[in-house]
């Protein structure tokens, strides 16, 4: 398991790093981790409803 985050950036409370990033750099990567997270439900959801007995 990683370093405890103490910067309070991490979206988890595991460090990634983003301590030392400019506020524009730390939203930024932010965003993209978000949308990231966002599109991978998206597309769970979206295989769940095409093959609802899980057989693809």
């Amino acid at each position: 398991m990683g370093n405890q985050c103490t910067c309070g950036r991490s979206l988890t409370d595991s460090c990634v790093g983003w301590g030392d990033l400019s506020h524009s750099e730390w939203q930024t990567r932010k965003l993209i981790v978000e949308a990231q997270s966002a599109a991978k439900e998206v597309h769970e959801e979206i295989i769940r409803l095409i093959y609802p007995d899980g057989s693809f």
